[in-house]
């Protein structure tokens, strides 16, 4: 499956028009985790993300290609400037290497799940001392960090995918899950529904456009983005 959505995104790629130019192109980099690559039950490169960026990419005249990574490597790779753009929430361990868009290119809530009739959260301090299943790699805009402080003796578990993330909850091996409102209820949950299913959000994450700062002119090309990304949103608010 994971090597249909390679090659998914490859065509996509090499169909772009800026694809071949003159100037080495940037590689695009999102995690393998994230739902908005490939809707659920496609093979074709139509999620959310390809669509978006070919466009403002193309626009831009900025020659490009994409790339799947794990959440973890994805972020050395932008450390490491060997891939030189994304979009992603603000991670810390961006902060020194990188440049982030001034706006937001889009949010998602940020909701804790939990089964039947456990204490109901409301808030992230309320699970000080309670086990947690959480993404490998993911920051949560910093939560992360809280979450594996020992100081409030929560029982962090790490799971590779949004899927593995619930089947781990419907196992019973922690007593609440950590996920993105979009990628939980159209990937995760609408193949494998679960019963007596509760939810709360408990923060509304702000994703942002990320370039590495030894990109050639990586400030230009990040203003010229969110350019054009400001136009797109005046277009679309102007549309009856």
């Amino acid at each position: 499956m994971k090597r249909l959505k390679w090659f998914a995104w490859v065509a996509l790629c090499l169909s772009s028009p800026a694809y071949g130019q003159a100037a080495p192109p940037l590689e695009f980099g999102s995690p393998e985790q994230t739902a908005r690559v490939f809707p659920r039950s496609q093979l074709q490169p139509d999620g959310d993300v390809p669509r978006f960026m070919a466009e403002l990419l193309e626009r831009a005249n900025i020659a490009w290609r994409g790339s799947l990574y794990p959440a973890r490597r994805l972020m050395r790779n932008l450390q490491s400037g060997e891939t030189q753009i994304s979009l992603l929430v603000k991670n810390p361990l961006l902060s020194e290497c990188c440049l982030y868009s001034k706006a937001s290119f889009w949010q998602d809530d940020l909701r804790v799940y939990w089964l039947g009739d456990k204490t109901a959260i409301t808030s992230h301090d309320d699970l000080k001392g309670k086990s947690v299943i959480g993404l490998a790699g993911f920051s949560y805009g910093g939560l992360t960090a809280y979450l594996q402080n020992p100081a409030n003796a929560i029982d962090y578990n790490t799971a590779d995918s949004h899927e593995a993330a619930f089947a781990m909850l419907r196992a019973g091996r922690a007593d609440y899950a950590l996920d993105y409102a979009q990628p939980a209820e159209q990937e995760a949950l609408a193949d494998a529904p679960l019963t007596n299913l509760h939810h709360a959000t408990i923060d509304v994450l702000k994703v942002h456009l990320v370039i590495n700062k030894s990109t050639p002119r990586a400030q230009a090309i990040l203003d010229k983005l969110e350019s054009l990304h400001a136009e797109r949103r005046a277009r679309d608010r102007a549309e009856p």
